[in-house]
């Protein structure tokens, strides 16, 4: 049997067991280089594979065949690339779409050297990567020359056709590629990047306003799978650039950036899934740009933060990344429907989830509908439900539990967001879930309905 036959056998074989296989040809890749393999999730990563099976240049990745449809970064030099070394991190982001994927890549220019030898997905995003770029190039170039060549010359009226005529180019690009490829990760993604289309001649000033009003019409964002690319967060990080002045004030920005959120938050709230992860990275992202501002409009408009009480907010955040898998939780004393006291602690089963809410949210109304045929249909057969109100009035919970009869523990904590349940649980939105086990220790924090079936299933 020749080596070739052999190795096709082997990436066969690993494709039809128990997960997927990455392999890639990395030329030049240095012997002390310990490439990382990451998946991305709402504009985070997570590790995947950090100990490749190496043979020369050839890197083999494991990937368990739960994971998720979506993209990688993988990270050949995750420990060279620093400020220590100058070096810049060498990455490169690749589809995965539940087949087999091989490629190779020169380590000096990953990006540029890109071959894929097998995998459909990746052969057409690549393929679009490198003639997208070429596109912007000449859109980019003819650009610079309206906006500087003597209006009265020839070649600049020619100049506002090729502008206009090369938009054309690239859009109609675009949807062959869809329309040759449908159902493909690739051309899910590749659809996401229409961009409106600015008539010649414009000045800087007439594209800003077309980009700020009309950048996220050509996006969809009810597509669930996209969350595992960096398709979404790099547009609302694009389109945020259109609005924020390097210039400007600190208070100047925050205006600038709340104009952006009341364009963005419409578009994005057509998909709970959806809303719930980008609200919770734009958060995160404002977090660390210290627009406190900012924060205090998310949670009186979008959120339900905490009042708005952007002390509260932080210190709600703090204690909230602290409570990680293996946490404790505090006791509880809430009542039922009937006024009677119930302490939390012993209602504890082997497995229980906790769900924080209130009736004036709008989604955790479309948590509870959905809850309830959930446990119609026996998903949650190893699980108590406990539902607790922290409503600031009372007969507001009996209302809603009047018109809408639960099947679980109903209780009622009270206080809103500077109540002892919200304070003890460092809550800072609501809904909030927490999935508990018999020693009152958290096992998962699920944000959406999918992260809570999918923690729920693996209890099982």
């Amino acid at each position: 049997m020749s080596k070739l036959t052999l190795f096709l056998l082997c990436l066969f074989c690993s494709c039809c067991g128990n997960e997927f296989r990455l392999h890639i040809h990395v030329k030049n890749l240095p012997e002390k280089s310990n490439p990382l393999l990451l998946r991305i999730y709402n504009g985070n990563t997570y590790v995947l594979d950090s100990l490749p099976s190496r043979q020369k240049d050839l890197l083999s990745f494991q990937i368990p065949a739960s994971t998720h449809t979506g993209m990688f970064r993988l990270i050949l030099n995750p420990s060279s690339g620093s400020l220590h070394t100058g070096e810049p991190t060498k990455t490169l982001d690749i589809l995965f779409n539940k087949a087999a994927i091989n490629l190779s890549v020169d380590y000096n220019d990953p990006s540029n050297s890109i071959q894929v030898l097998q995998s459909p997905e990746n052969k057409i995003y690549f393929d679009f990567q490198k003639k997208d770029q070429y596109l912007f190039h000449r859109i980019a170039s003819l650009e610079q020359i309206i906006g500087q060549y003597p209006v009265r010359d020839e070649f600049y009226h020619s100049s506002l056709q090729a502008y206009e005529n090369c938009q054309l180019e690239r859009e109609k690009y675009i949807d062959s590629l869809v329309c040759l490829y449908p159902g493909t990760l690739a051309a899910r993604i590749i659809l996401q990047q229409k961009q409106p289309f600015i008539p010649a001649p414009s000045t800087k000033q007439e594209r800003d306003s077309i980009y700020k009003n009309h950048y996220l019409d050509r996006i969809d964002f009810k597509d669930t799978t996209l969350l595992y690319t960096n398709v979404y967060t790099d547009r609302l990080f694009q389109y945020l650039r259109f609005f924020l002045d390097p210039h400007a004030s600190p208070p100047e920005n925050e205006t600038l950036a709340i104009q952006a959120l009341e364009k963005i938050i419409p578009q994005i709230s057509e998909n709970e899934q959806v809303r719930s992860a980008l609200l919770k990275f734009l958060t995160a992202g404002f977090k660390s740009m210290k627009m406190n501002g900012v924060l205090v409009y998310l949670s009186n408009s979008y959120t339900e933060q905490c009042g708005g009480s952007i002390n509260l907010i932080e210190e709600r955040l703090h204690g909230y990344e602290k409570m990680i898998s293996g946490y404790k939780v505090p006791s509880l004393l809430v009542t039922d429907i009937q006024d009677q006291p119930i302490d939390i602690e012993s209602e504890l089963s082997p497995y229980t989830l906790l769900l924080f809410w209130q009736t004036s949210c709008t989604h955790c109304k479309t948590l509870l509908s959905a809850l309830s045929s959930l446990r119609k249909e026996g998903v949650f057969t190893p699980v108590k439900v406990i539902g607790i109100s922290i409503d600031e009035e009372k007969e507001n919970w009996i209302e809603f539990s009047r018109n809408f009869p639960m099947d679980w523990i109903n209780t009622f904590a009270g206080g809103g967001f500077y109540g002892p349940a919200a304070s003890r649980f460092n809550l800072f939105a609501t809904p909030s879930l927490f999935l508990l086990d018999e020693n009152h220790r958290i096992l998962s924090k699920p944000t959406t309905l999918e992260e809570l079936k999918r923690d729920i299933e693996d209890l099982k």
